[in-house]
Formats: C-alpha cells, structure tokens, sequence
C-alpha cells in the first residue's frame, strides 16, 4: 500500500484517478475502473491497493506506524482503522489510565473537508453522554499538525466476535440488543443520526456492555452542514454497503433520517439471530443498491424455523424498504423486543397481503396490465389465504422435541425454545402446552394464571384442563386438579390425539406413558406418528429399553418424514446406552444401508467401535462422516472425536489437525486446545504448543461460561496445580462429568511433569467416576474417562516406574 507522508505527486494523483474512477463505476461506468486495473500491471504502485481501500471508505495513510508526538500521551499500539482514522491505544500520563486515540486518516495532508468532517466527529459525539457511547475526553492536534481526538478506551471486542466467542442464547442476545438500541436512542434524542452503524462499530467490553463507536459519518437532523461536507467526497455512498438503508444507497442521501439506523439495527440483529445476511449482494455495486432496494430480505423463519411469529414481524418491520413502513424511531424497535422478551403482544403488524400485492404489481406493472394477469393475482389472493401460517406437521415434532427436552436431565437448555414456541405456534395446542409446561418449572402460579386466562377469555378447548389439571397437582391443590380431571372425563374424545395430548401435558412420566400406551392403542395402525416418538422416548427414558426398541421398530415403518435411518439411529443408541455395542454396530450398519448419506449413523458407528477397542474403524467412520456433512454446515465434534482416535492410534499430527479443524469450525476455544496442546508437547512442538495454549486461555477467560475450560486450561499450562482443579471441580457436586474431566487433566498434568505415579492416581480417580458417556450427549462416550483407561494400560506395559513421557508416549 502507498504511504501518503512519503508519496509523490504522482501518488495523490493516483489517488484522485482512483476516486474519479470509484464515482464513474456508481454511475454504472466501469471503463475508468478497467483502466486503471491495464495501468496496475505496469505500475510500480499498488493501484489495487489503493482501490480496496477506497472502496471501503478508508484510503491508506501514513499513520500506519503511529502518530508524531501527542504531549500527555504514550502511544501503546495500534488497535483498529476506520473510514476517517486510525485508533490506537495509549497511556494518559496525568489519570495514569488507558485511552483510546483516533488520529485523522490522512495525516498531516489531509484535504480541508476531511478535516471538516473529523472535526464534525468530535462535536457531535462530545454532545453524546451515555454509558453505551464512548465518551470523548479531549482533542487537539499533534506537534506535526494531525487532528486527534482522546476517548475511552473500550476494553473489549467487536459484536460478532463477542457473539461468535460467548454464543448467547436468544433472550441473552436480545437483551444486549436493547442495550445497543438505548444508546443508539439516545444518540437520536439529541439529534444525531449515526449513519454507519454495524457490528464492527460496536464493541462489548468484559462486563458484555455495548459501546458504540465512530460518528465519523453522522449528521444532525435538519442540519444543513452535512450536505456541504459531501459536496467535495469522490464518492456519493456514505457507509457501509451492507448496512445501509435503501434511500441512503442514493446518490442524493439528503432524505436519510432516524429511521436509516432503524434499518441498520435490523440488518445486525438479522444477522445476529440467523447466522447471515438478509441479502446476497452482488460484488457490482449497481446491481447490490438495486437488491437493497428492490429485493424482500429472506424470512428470517426460513433459515432458522424459531424465528417464525412475532420476532419475524419486528425484524422484517425494521427491514422495510419505505421509511414510512419501518419503525419510526429506535425506541419504538426496542420496545417492542422488551414486549417480546415480557411475552406481551407486540406492537408491529405482517405487512397486509394487499400491500404485497400492491408492491407486486407496481413491480411487473406492465404484464399485469391484462385481464388475465388481474385474474391470475385474484386466485393466487384467494389461494394464500387459505393457506397455513406455518407447517403444522413440522411445528408439531419441533414442540415434541422440545418436550422430550424437558423431560431430561438437562431440562434448562430446553425452557427458552420452550416458552418462546407458543408465540411462533399461538394457535397450537402442543406449544401452548409446551408453554405452561415450561413455566410451570419456575413459577406455576403464573403458569395456571395464564392458561385460565385464556381459556375463559373465549378460547375454551378441552386440552387447556389437561394442562392445569398437570399444574395444580404440582402445586399441590387437589381439588382444582379433580375438577379438572372430571372435565376431561366429559369432554376429552377417546382418540390417539386426544390421548397424545394428555400424554403432552402430564408432568409425571408414568402417566405420561400410560397416556401415550392408550394413544397407540387407539391409533389401530392409523400411523399417528407423534404418540409413537412419544412411547419410544419415554420408555427409553424410563428404562424399558425393549419397549423403546420395539416402538422404533414400529416408527421405521410409519414416519416417512424422519426415515427409516432415524429410527435405526435411535436403536442403535437404546443398544449403546445398554453397553451391547456390538449389537449397536449391527443396528447402525443397517441404518447406514438405508440412508448411506445420515452422518449420525457414521458417528455413532464410530462411538460404539471406541467402545469396542476398534479405534481403525472407528477412525473411518468419522472421515466417512465428515465427507457427508455439507461444506456449508460443517460440525465441529466429527474432528474432536477423529482426532481423540487418531492420538490413540498414534497419529498425533493428525490429530493436532483435527484439533486445530474444530477450533476452527466453533470458532474459539474448546477442550480440543487442552487435547492439541500436551498432543503437540509429546511432538516436541514445545513453543508452538505454548503459544496455542496463551490464546486459548486468553479466550477462554473472556467467555461468560469459559471459567471450568479456563481452570482446565491453566492447569495443563501449569499455572493452577492438579489439586487446585480437582478442588474446583470439587464445588460443584451435581457435574460428575466435571469431576471425572478434572482428574484426567490432573493425571496428564503430571505426566508432563514427570511425575508418573501421581498421574496413575489421578487418571484411576477419573475411571473410578464411572462416567462412561458424556451426559449431554448420550450415548456418546466421555472422552475423558477413556483416554485415562487408554493411559492406564500405557502405563501398565512400562517396565520401569520412573517412566517418562517419552517412553509412554512411543506408539
């Protein structure tokens, strides 16, 4: 890249052929710009360069290795570059506190408006006090003459790597979105408009409070000045493509208002609760500003089927292309995710299908103008409404599945999805259930309020006594619950749907399986698949594991919709979980033959081999499983598992590969860096092993629920003793996979250490746990607890007891 404080003439006259160029290819020209790409071939300068930067709104400086002298300040380091400066992060000699320092991206030669505009900057966001804002502490220029300005120093990271780092469940990374609004809110209230809003300009520090960054592009309502600072920009679009509003995509951006951050805020909230963009974008910018302003963004339900219902409607309300149609301020957009997160009725309405349509037919306005068209559109009217909200058939097993949840050991990972399903399925018995079921846990009471609400508010059905019937049992008001009970004598059908339902709501797992035992018998081979999934997954649940066995066999032949391979898939985990892994081997090879193509089938084959001894074909049954996983999608715990198999195998290079794949694909740490990190320390790869391990315990202690990987981390590294981790494991007596990991990586600890009698204690401890399978996964195995049997029976085959790692470690 070119540095501007030892450029040329030339150099700033690239620069200005750049920007021409940039401002032609907006106005749909692209001759300039291929002209310049035939000049970069014979050009001793970067013009490439100059052009990414350009397009990003950033052209490069020379500032690149730290500012001249800022009296009061140390500079520290460079931290980040945006599109009007580069920050770096300093030392304030008279507070003796870290700051963070943006100097003008263009230096000392800055062009008077850029000067203007970062001027601007600090005006408006010096106007700005609120805790979600970096505050502006002072500003001045440097002894050669660059603008800078001091503010606080956010000790934290950018939104999406926040998000990917911590993974917040969806309430949590609503509430920080409200958070983000406030402050954005309070920007408004003042009257400023930031414009460039997106996750890079939001940082969350260590507490997991938002702070939003650069006004570098921000505008007073109604305020004049704003148009004057764009009158000398080479380019028309202020901001970041993907983020922008559809009207501030024009070259006139004059009519952007509060409402362009209301988009914005919608497209990182997309992005934030799918995983993507609402929008594929073209790399030729015309054709991108055409999809933003033209094209409907993807039903936020279509990539992640929760989001159906209301949050669809707020997200796909702030997306709307017409101002008017969005939410009229921020505050208005976060108060209806606070209504969201109360479950209160929100207040934003789908668009009307007559306004789709109307928008439809201005769009192909000329073909529509037939009569044929006009009656084409009036059955397709007719048609759409009459179709479903949503797939019944789908939302149904989704709620079944979330209601097997509830019934495990690990319930609380369920009872988000849980309550949120009655608001993307309202008209849904099993989800209004699922609801009361899944208050119940916490507050009953509210639980029965509700639900008797709604059944004397008009919406009486004879499945609403089947719940409360449930909650006031629990609540222990036998009375109420009779009541109840004599309603459903009367009113409940003898079905498999009504039984099914019953079968839904009971609280007691017994009668739930008496229920769901009735529900089959009524089925008379009807093929009424939920009572069936039901009957399986409670027998199994309750220990009846021929009886599970028998009821898969039945769904292998009636549930089209999951396949015969799903069904094989879960017999053969009844078998594993029984410990016939041989018997799981079979089952799963026949699941393989049905369905060569379900990577579960692959997984677990290779979970039952582990089990066997048979680590070879274990080892090929996860490669065979990761060829089938769509590239898109890849899953992490394929390569976790390969590489356990791979370091017993004695592969350890491999293994450290896998490692390093699953890392990648959960994209920040895991006990795959404490496996990578005594796999690449038998390497020899002593430094490399501990620069892995710095990063990892580094992320680690960052991450709300990272504490337990951090101590496991720490104590490999040698910072917290093998007794101090045991010790930790040691409070939390309901984990037993917590303790059964402690002693192992207390064993391997000492391993390194040479301290080879030590490490047989602890690595026994670990198979005395009996923690054969990892609880939240059943029936897969606890890696832990076998790799301490296979370092067992390492250490059994070493002659001589002042064995060291070298000797243990020889495949």
């Amino acid at each position: 890249m070119v540095d501007f404080h030892e450029s040329d003439d030339s150099t700033h006259d690239l620069v200005e052929r750049v920007d021409t160029a940039l401002q032609a290819l907006w106005q749909g020209d692209a001759s300039r710009f291929d002209q310049l790409v035939a000049e970069d071939e014979n050009s001793d300068v970067d013009i490439g360069g100059v052009f990414e930067d350009a397009m990003q709104g950033s052209a490069t400086t020379g500032v690149s290795s730290g500012p001249s002298a800022i009296p009061g300040y140390e500079i520290l380091e460079r931290i980040g570059r945006g599109g009007m400066g580069v920050v770096y992060k300093a030392f304030q000699l008279s507070t003796k506190r870290a700051v963070a320092i943006k100097v003008i991206l263009e230096g000392s030669l800055a062009p008077p408006q850029a000067r203007r505009r970062f001027q601007r900057e600090i005006e408006l966001t010096a106007s700005l006090q609120h805790a979600g804002i970096a505050r502006i502490l002072e500003s001045g220029e440097t002894s050669d003459g660059q603008p800078y300005y001091a503010m606080d120093y956010v000790d934290g990271v950018e939104l999406r790597q926040w998000v990917a780092g911590n993974k917040p469940d969806q309430q949590a990374t609503l509430a920080l979105f409200e958070k983000i609004c406030d402050a954005v809110a309070h920007a408004h209230q003042n009257g400023v408009i930031h414009r460039d809003l997106k996750p890079s300009n939001i940082l969350v520090n260590t507490e997991g409070f938002p702070k939003i960054l650069d006004f570098g592009l921000a505008r007073l309502v109604e305020d004049d000045r704003t148009l004057t600072l764009q009158e000398g920009d080479a380019m028309h679009v202020a901001g970041t493509l993907r983020y922008m509003s559809p009207e501030q995509t024009q070259p006139d951006a004059s009519p952007v208002d509060a409402r362009s951050d209301v988009y914005s805020l919608g497209v990182i909230l997309y992005e934030l609760l799918t995983g993507q963009s609402p929008y594929e974008l073209s790399n030729f910018l015309p054709e991108a500003v055409r999809t933003i302003c033209e094209r409907p963004p993807q039903p936020p339900s279509s990539v992640r089927s929760f989001l159906r219902g209301d949050l669809e409607t707020i997200l796909l309300k702030a997306l709307e292309k017409e101002p008017s149609r969005r939410y009229a301020s921020v505050s208005d957009l976060a108060e209806d995710i606070h209504r969201y997160l109360a479950g209160e009725p929100i207040e934003a309405h789908p668009p009307s299908r007559w306004y789709v349509l109307r928008k439809r037919a201005h769009k192909n306005r000329v073909k529509l103008a037939t009569a044929g068209m006009c009656l084409a559109a009036a059955v397709f009217v007719l048609w759409w409404s009459m179709q479903p909200k949503y797939d019944i058939d789908y939302a149904r097993r989704e709620c079944l599945g979330y209601r097997i949840g509830l019934d495990s050991d690990r319930r609380e990972r369920f009872l988000a999805a849980a309550l949120n399903a009655s608001s993307h399925y309202p008209e849904l018995p099993d989800a209004v259930l699922l609801w009361g079921i899944a208050k119940g846990h916490s507050t009953p009471h509210a639980a029965i309020h509700q639900l008797e609400y709604n059944r004397k508010r008009g919406q009486d059905a004879w499945w609403y006594h089947a719940g409360l019937m449930e909650l006031y049992e629990q609540i222990d008001r036998p009375q109420k619950a009779l009541e109840h009970s004599e309603v459903l004598s009367r009113l409940a059908p003898n079905t498999a749907e009504a039984w099914y339902l019953r079968s839904f709501a009971a609280l007691d797992c017994q009668r739930a399986l008496s229920f769901a035992e009735k529900a089959v018998d009524c089925d008379q081979g009807h093929g009424h698949v939920l009572s069936w999934t039901r009957l399986a997954n409670l027998r199994r649940h309750l220990g009846d594991f021929d009886g599970a066995m028998a009821a898969a066999d039945h769904l292998a032949e009636i549930d089209v919709d999951s396949g015969r391979a799903r069904w094989l898939q879960f017999k053969g985990d009844v078998a594993a979980t029984q410990r016939r892994f041989r018997e799981a081997v079979a089952i799963y090879t026949e699941g393989v033959e049905a369905d060569p193509n379900y990577m579960p089938l692959y997984r677990q084959r290779a979970h039952a081999y582990r089990r066997l001894g048979e680590y070879t074909f274990a080892e090929a049954d996860y490669s065979k499983g990761i060829l089938v996983i769509p590239e898109h999608s890849p899953y992490p715990w394929l390569h976790f598992h390969r590489a356990t198999v791979r370091w017993i195998l004695g592969r350890r290079a491999e293994a450290v590969d896998d490692c390093r794949k699953a890392r990648e694909f959960t994209a920040g740490p895991t006990f795959a860096d404490a496996r990578m990190y005594v796999i690449l320390r038998e390497l020899e790869r002593t430094g490399e092993a501990d620069d892995e391990m710095r990063k990892a315990i580094h992320e680690a202690r960052g991450l709300q629920d990272g504490g337990w990987l951090a101590s496991v981390l720490e104590c490999l590294a040698g910072v917290l003793g093998p007794e101090d981790l045991v010790a930790r494991a040691g409070q939390d007596t309901s984990n037993p996979e917590r303790e059964c990991e402690a002693y192992y990586y207390a064993g391997e600890r000492c391993l390194l250490d040479g301290k080879v009698d030590a490490a047989i204690r602890w690595f026994r401890s670990c198979r005395e746990t009996g923690v054969e399978f990892d609880q939240d996964v059943m029936p897969d195995p606890m890696t832990e607890y076998e790799l301490a049997g296979w370092r067992l029976r390492q250490l059994s085959n070493t002659n001589t007891p002042q064995a060291t790692t070298s000797t243990l470690h020889t495949p």
